[in-house]
């Protein structure tokens, strides 16, 4: 959606009527519906505009793409080495085995990677739809993904009939009546997309009889298309001079025009034509130099107009070599391939009215380089905006993309594109090029093939609030890798954490269930109890899936089963002098299946006895690095020590990850998990949790639901006292499991030793006020802070158990802030005394509920000012009410719901701040999902 964005203070790139390129220092571009109204300083904008400091930062024109073929997004690691021969046999051809899903998420991919490298519009070549299905889905996608262009439509080259092991057999060539006939149809439709992608034409085979070549060239014009693209290179047939004679070069009154593509084979004859008839040629350096492969390269045009500038160079060194010579001058400067790649490159598609520079009543497609991504381009900037952005830029440079006005990206990170008004976001598409493909052989299997090469995106396989919306986020992780290694179930309390946990297995990627011994049952097991639960899971697992997108379903049934193992039915360290459980050797190879990037986490609920004898049987077994590597790759969460096995444990691997209450053996009053439900019971904060919403009558109406609920318990004592230990796995953009002193629904623990001797971490305070308007700094209150939002969460999920129907169940909203969404930390740079501004308004909620927005300073994971131990700070003129914000820090709302807020920090602040949205739905139970913005003093 188009608003008014005004891009403050940057140095912003724009062209004269010669296009001679100007730097204009401290300069605004404010634009409105999606145009540019006004280029100026000290713009004043219109109430309700969005305004994106561009401080040290460059605002340069979008770059326009005159030639690509983005079908062929999947074949990129596939070919690199292939001569031009060898492109059409393996690469060209396999069209053939596309399916219209496949030309989808190609196309779709390979604009997402222009996008990413400062694209904003890109003539797309597109020979690779051998039906019209396969173009039907190539344009969705190209109107999906936000990008502006010319979709170039071809009929398939040597369309063939069959391709197998024995035999290519290619159809009869011609222009056939059914592709004419469905041009016809989407030019006369005009455009898509709201006018950023129309209907053009490419076309190779000027071999064909001339009544042929005319036949398509005066249906296509006919029908509307404007713009018609052609390749020249050594095919035989000369493209110039076949347009000349057949009379198709466009007059001074025609409304259309002709891009041709490569050239490099082109003679005098061909090139003094085109320059007679003001016929553009796009040229492609990379692919030109190896002959011909598309997908040997990134989309970064800026790396085409650094091989350019290079190779021409080059060219006349070697001709001034043969004459005993040396350059003096180069013809071509960065000026003229930023030109090419901009205005010039607007100019070639009859488009230099409506894109190329930066000019009031030209369309707002513009890019925002910041200067801190890169060593390199961050010092070149400084010298010269136009050649650090030719020389040196990579798309990790590229803050913002533009198109049309609207942001496709942002904050560094790719934004979700909508499809069937359903957001996708990038790891969903790279779910779609997973699968293993032969592409020589012409065997296309699953859904796509190869990766983007060559940008800065990251991707992964977290779902975000168990939503629709699945989002990018800025570390590439995978799903939360989960070993619960679970006492055994006697007491009502473990058994009703089961029941939570299963609820959330779409978004834990649950290793394994090992069934051990405690304290309180300290020589058997209850193996039967977890397959019992696990039963009323099999019966509404299909409702669960009913409301998740299918590429983060709940696993099946069997899927669990099968990972449910048994330790050993005797006492803690007695185990280590037997032989290795069923529970160790499955904990063992989930470890080593992870890595320090996608660490495993062991949730102990009861004793600790299979983690012990997986470390024991690990350092017998294996040399001193590998029991580091494998240590490393663990985080342990265990509420309590149950058993004689913990503190075994952390004396002999200091160096292990591990998080846990300390209190004498036994004494679990003291414990942080009580604040999941314990005030009545234990007597600690009372009145400062909501109490009734963790009593039996409440879940007796709200999680005591169907098959799986009628496992959940009724307590005496208290209610889940296991849950705290895998909380912080939930993917709702709070927790990290690498950070418990960040907190999460699971509770905060620091570092007991600061000298790096030992990672254990331990209980610590929140302070918090309360229901009842008191306040509480409190171990409990850092859980029974978000009692609600999990209580609410947990109440859902089981609602989704019992009914399919997705309009009818409530689902978490999805939070994107200054463009950023997704389960990880969005981290920002901050000057102490200054404000920022965050942008929440692009969040969303799938059922269409209004969202409620509630900004609040974290104090406690931030640094000592940060939590504002040092007092007031006068400056500010912060009224003095009671509040868990830090009086060095004021947030206030820009607009009325509060979507968008200014931050402002106290000029002596030199600390990390940890800002919280927890975002809401107006429902009678709101669900939410948070967004964690750290902020680092610069």
């Amino acid at each position: 959606m188009s608003q008014n964005i005004l891009l403050y203070n940057g140095s912003v790139i724009v062209h004269d009527e010669h296009d001679r390129v100007q730097v204009l220092d401290n300069c605004d571009v404010l634009i409105s519906n999606g145009f540019i109204e006004q280029v100026g300083k000290d713009i004043s904008p219109a109430k309700n505009t969005d305004i994106v400091d561009c401080t040290d930062k460059i605002i340069s024109p979008g770059f326009v793409d005159t030639h690509h073929h983005l079908w062929q997004t999947q074949l990129k690691g596939h070919g690199l080495d292939n001569t031009w021969l060898d492109y059409f046999s393996d690469d060209l051809l396999q069209s053939f085995n596309y399916s219209p899903d496949d030309s989808y998420w190609g196309q779709l991919a390979g604009c997402l990677e222009a996008l990413d490298a400062g694209t904003t519009f890109v003539l797309d070549h597109c020979h690779g739809c051998r039906t019209p299905e396969h173009a039907d889905a190539a344009i969705t996608a190209f109107a999906d993904s936000g990008i502006r262009g010319v979709f170039a439509y071809a009929e398939t080259f040597l369309n063939l009939a069959k391709w197998d092991s024995q035999s290519v057999i290619p159809r009869p060539t011609s222009v056939s009546d059914s592709y004419i006939q469905h041009l016809e149809h989407l030019a006369q439709k005009g455009s898509f997309a709201d006018g950023r992608v129309t209907i053009g034409v490419a076309f190779d085979n000027y071999h064909l009889p001339r009544h042929e070549v005319e036949k398509l060239f005066h249906r296509a014009i006919k029908a509307g298309v404007k713009l018609i693209t052609t390749h020249c290179g050594n095919f035989g047939t000369s493209a110039p001079q076949v347009l000349d004679r057949y009379s198709l070069f466009p007059k001074a009154e025609d409304d259309y025009t002709i891009v041709l593509s490569h050239g490099n084979y082109l003679d005098k004859t061909d090139l003094t034509m085109l320059s007679q008839r003001q016929i553009p040629l796009s040229c492609t350096p990379a692919t030109e130099s190896q002959g011909y492969c598309h997908f040997l390269t990134s989309s970064s045009l800026m790396q085409a107009a650094r091989n350019a500038l290079l190779l021409a160079r080059l060219q006349k060194t070697l001709e001034l070599k043969v004459q005993g010579k040396k350059p003096v001058k180069f013809d071509e400067t960065t000026y003229d391939v930023f030109n090419k790649a901009t205005i010039q490159g607007a100019r070639a598609v009859r488009m230099q009215d409506q894109i190329g520079s930066i000019q009031t009543g030209k369309r707002a497609d513009i890019l925002v380089f910041t200067r801190t991504s890169s060593l390199s381009f961050g010092t070149a900037a400084r010298q010269n905006p136009v050649a650090a952005i030719v020389g040196y830029s990579e798309p990790r440079d590229i803050e913002a993309v533009l198109v049309g006005g609207v942001f496709r990206k942002r904050a560094g990170t790719l934004l979700p594109i909508l499809r069937n008004g359903k957001t996708v976001g990038l790891d969903s598409i790279m779910s779609e090029f997973a699968d293993p493909r032969d592409i020589k052989d012409g065997f296309f299997h699953g859904n796509g093939y190869g990766s983007f090469i060559g940008t800065q995106l990251h991707y992964a396989d977290n779902v975000y609030a168990g939503s629709w919306g699945v989002c990018p986020v800025q570390l590439s992780t995978s799903d939360t890798s989960n070993a619960h290694l679970g006492e055994a179930i006697n007491e009502p309390d473990d058994q009703m954490s089961l029941v939570r946990l299963l609820t959330y297995a779409n978004e834990i990627d649950i290793q394994g269930i090992a069934v051990t011994t405690s304290t309180w049952m300290p020589d058997k097991i209850d193996y039967e109890s977890v397959v019992g639960v696990l039963g009323g899971y099999k019966k509404v697992v299909d409702n669960l899936n009913a409301n998740v997108p299918s590429h983060a379903s709940y696993p099946s049934y069997k899927y669990m089963l099968d990972r449910i193992h048994k330790g050993h039915p005797v006492y803690g360290r007695k185990s280590l002098n037997m032989t290795l459980s069923d529970g160790a050797k499955a904990l063992t190879k989930a470890a080593d299946a992870a890595s320090t990037d996608d660490p495993l986490t062991v949730s102990i609920w009861g004793g600790s006895a299979i983690l012990a004898e997986s470390l024991q049987h690990v350092s017998r077994t294996r040399n001193e690095a590998a029991v580091d590597s494998f240590v490393e790759k663990l985080r342990v969460y265990a509420i309590s020590d149950q058993d004689d096995t913990g503190v075994w444990i952390r004396l002999r691997y200091p160096q292990l990850m591990y998080v846990t209450s300390l209190h004498g053996f036994s004494e679990y009053t003291d414990a942080t998990w009580n604040g999941i439900s314990g005030e009545e019971y234990r007597h600690f904060d009372q009145g400062g949790p909501d109490s009734s919403i963790v009593s039996n009558d409440w879940l007796e109406k709200n999680i005591r639901l169907g098959p799986l609920g009628s496992h959940y318990l009724n307590w005496s004592f208290i209610m889940e006292g296991d849950t705290p230990a895998f909380l912080p796995l939930v993917q709702n953009g709070l927790g990290d499991v690498n950070k418990p002193d960040f907190g999460s629904w699971g509770g905060r623990y620091t570092l007991l030793d600061h000298s790096g001797q030992s990672k254990v971490y331990a209980d610590t305070t929140d302070y918090v006020v309360g229901k009842n308007g008191k306040s509480f700094t409190s171990k409990f209150a850092t859980i029974w802070r978000w009692r609600e939002d999990y209580q609410f969460d947990f109440a859902a999920r089981m609602k989704w158990s019992v009914n399919s129907n997705y309009s009818e169940n409530n689902h978490q909203p999805v939070a994107i802030v200054n463009g950023s969404c997704g389960p990880a930390s969005l981290k920002l740079k901050y000057k102490p005394g200054q404000s920022i501004v965050l942008d929440a308004s692009d969040s969303w909620d799938p059922d269409g509920d209004e969202l409620k927005y509630d900004w609040f300073h974290y104090r406690e994971p931030g640094g000592a000012y940060g939590r504002g131990l040092e007092g007031f700070d006068p400056s500010l003129k912060m009224k003095p009410i009671l509040t868990t914000q830090s009086p060095n820090v004021n947030i206030t709302n820009l607009t009325e719901d509060g979507s968008i807020v200014k931050l402002e920090t106290a000029k002596k602040l030199n600390d990390t701040l940890h800002i919280i949205l927890a975002l809401r739905d107006a429902t009678e139970q709101p669900l939410a999902t948070y967004r964690r913005v750290i902020l680092e003093a610069r």
